[in-house]
């Protein structure tokens, strides 16, 4: 399995467990900071896409 492949999609799961999580413990005060981190989060993996080199057609399982 080549985990290269799979790499942003991990890394959106990973941002919207840990952004649920984050839901789970912030006071109502601060909640509205939680859509501007995701949004933040979102637009760091896209522009690490752009950085990411692949140089032939990967397959994930194979």
């Amino acid at each position: 399995m080549n985990i290269s492949a799979s790499l942003l999609e991990i890394a959106v799961i990973a941002l919207g467990v840990i952004v649920m999580l984050a839901d789970l413990w912030t006071p109502s005060a601060y909640k509205s900071w939680l859509g501007r981190v995701s949004a933040m989060g979102l637009a760091a993996i896209l522009l690490g896409s752009f950085a990411m080199e692949v140089t032939e057609p990967i397959a994930a399982f194979g």
